[in-house]
Order: structure tokens, then sequence, then C-alpha cells
């Protein structure tokens, strides 16, 4: 397998572990030991929880806007099933603007740690 091909693999696997991550701290039927410890950082838990499957996407060349539709989609509808089907779980809306957030920052932050690389390559190699 040559470099670019097992780059892209690598940086697939890790949007696939970041988006597991995702859903484990999301849906699981009370809150995993791990998130409850950062009780006090749960807005920032949040905005991670949807900026680092983002940015593992963006780097691995999904394409951008059915990304961050996905995820700008899946910040209220996560929330509205905390609230309504899992027991020992809630909704808050400031989870919800939390989660957004983290989207933003990340959709921000890719020019300037990965976008810019990709097409100055992308233009040296003709691409």
């Amino acid at each position: 397998m040559d470099r670019p091909r097992r780059t892209r693999l690598v940086l697939l696997i890790a949007f696939a572990l970041a988006v597991v991550v995702q859903l484990v701290g999301l849906y699981w039927p009370s809150p995993p030991a791990a998130v409850s410890a950062l009780a006090g950082w749960d807005k920032v838990t949040h905005a991670l929880m949807f900026g680092l499957p983002v940015l593992a996407g963006l780097a691995a060349s999904l394409p951008r806007v059915p990304l961050v539709l996905v995820s700008v989609v899946h910040a209220p509808a996560s929330e509205w099933l905390q609230g309504s089907v899992l027991p020992h779980r809630s909704a808050d809306w400031r989870d919800v603007l939390a989660d957004l957030a983290g989207i933003v920052v990340a959709v921000a932050l890719w020019p300037v740690i990965g976008g810019q690389d990709r097409a100055r390559s992308g233009a040296r190699s003709g691409t």
C-alpha cells in the first residue's frame, strides 16, 4: 500500500474511533465514569465530542458539507434522544450549543491546521 493510501486509511480509522467515542459518550444509558469525572467540564466535553470527529473527517478528506451537515443535525437529535429515550439521561439545550460550538471551531481551525497544506500540495502536484 502506498503512503497516501495508508495515511488516508489511518485518518479514516481515527475518524471512526472519534465517532465511536462520541456515540458511547452520548448514548450510553448513564454517562460513562470518565465523562462523569469531567462533570465540571461538561460543555468542553460536548464541544470536543463533536469537534474532533469533524476535524478527523476533514483530515480524512470526507466531503465537508455532508460531514458538517450530519454533525449539525446530530447535535440537537442526540439531546432529544437523551431526554426522551435514555433512562438516567436528560436533554440540555446548552449541550446543543456546546456541540455546535465544537463543530464551528473544528471547521474554523481546519484551514489553519491542515487544510492549507493539502491545498498547497494539491496545487503543486496538479490535482
